[in-house]
């Protein structure tokens, strides 16, 4: 499978040595007013929801993903260049300051997506707003790992990890204690902070930390997270492995990568089009390997079966069809999601 380096519009490089222009350009997009995000979430998402959450052109959407990406880099050039003049200094903060306004513009303008994902969980032992704070945290991280330039939409790369997000809560919530409301408001609050603490750091926060950008005790974190019986954080956030339980310590080698569902998904869809221009038998093979055929996705030896073919030769007849298919039609794009 080919790589994919994303190519940002303006390359950090040419808006570090930017000109007076392009500086007044980010000054001016920087004094723009940032929604408030602190705000009680379920209130935001039905009171605020309407005038806020428009959706946005593929392009914008593009430029904003791409501003997220510079943020990032400047970000990391200002945590480990310590020889920056105060000049160059100012232009990064400034472009991490735009990064983040269209960080919050991008999970404004999907924060419908989160709700009509998480009214579809109701009834598994979260109330809507848990679920909806869940989600939220997906989408947050779908943002921050969104590239523009894969050809996809966010919408479609966020719901993996809005899904993931609010099926693990849901699942986890049969083991745990029902909190009180505002215990259960603090706890969702704790966790937000956490994936901003975590992204902002670039590591995960201790107690003291999530104390402190909470405005609670140490001893109000610790007594949350643990009636919330969320181990894994907490094990991690107090640095002590030996307790923690065996299977949070386990790999989840069975959740799909959102990369590898986006490339899935876009494969499906571009190899759909053009099916009907390959031989039949060739055309068969990959609707049975990529799940075309049943919704199940074929080993080569369980096509071999199938069609009466050694495996080695269903191998080679794959091979040829997805030679075609490149063929066919270079300006789809496949090569980057076909193996």
């Amino acid at each position: 499978m080919s790589k994919h380096n994303p190519q940002p519009t303006k390359p950090i490089d040419e808006v570090y040595a930017a000109d007076d222009s392009m500086i007044s350009e980010y000054v001016e997009r920087a004094a723009r007013p940032m929604p408030d995000m602190d705000s009680d979430l379920v209130q935001f998402y039905f009171r605020d929801i309407r005038p806020i959450s428009s959706p946005l052109s593929a392009e914008t959407e593009r430029l904003l993903a791409h501003d997220v990406q510079l943020g990032q880099q400047a970000r990391q050039r200002l945590q480990n260049d310590p020889n920056l003049s105060e000049e160059d200094r100012a232009t990064l903060e400034l472009m991490v300051e735009i990064g983040n306004r269209a960080r919050q513009e991008l999970i404004m303008a999907n924060t419908r997506l989160v709700v009509s994902i998480a009214k579809t969980y109701q009834g598994r032992g979260l109330s809507l707003a848990d679920l909806i704070q869940e989600g939220n945290l997906g989408l947050m991280k779908a943002v921050d790992r969104f590239d523009p330039d894969r050809g996809v939409r966010l919408s479609t790369y966020a719901t993996w990890w809005i899904r993931q997000t609010i099926a693990r809560a849901a699942g986890d919530s049969g083991r745990t204690i029902r909190l009180p409301i505002n215990q259960g408001q603090r706890w969702g609050r704790l966790r937000r902070i956490f994936e901003e603490l975590s992204q902002q750091l670039g590591r995960e926060p201790n107690y003291e930390e999530l104390a402190a950008a909470a405005d609670l005790t140490v001893e109000q974190v610790q007594a949350t997270l643990l009636a919330a019986r969320e181990p894994m954080q907490i094990d991690e956030l107090a640095g002590d492995e030996e307790d923690r339980p065996r299977e949070d310590l386990l790999a989840d080698t069975e959740s799909e990568l959102p990369e590898q569902a986006t490339s899935r998904q876009l494969l499906s869809e571009a190899i759909e089009r053009l099916l009907n221009m390959l031989p039949q038998r060739e055309a068969e093979i990959l609707r049975l390997r990529y799940g075309f055929e049943d919704g199940e996705n074929h080993s080569m030896a369980q096509i071999g079966e199938i069609m009466g073919y050694s495996r080695e030769r269903i191998r080679q007849l794959q091979h040829e069809a997805l030679h075609k298919l490149r063929m066919l039609d270079r300006n789809m794009q496949l090569a980057e999601y076909l193996d």
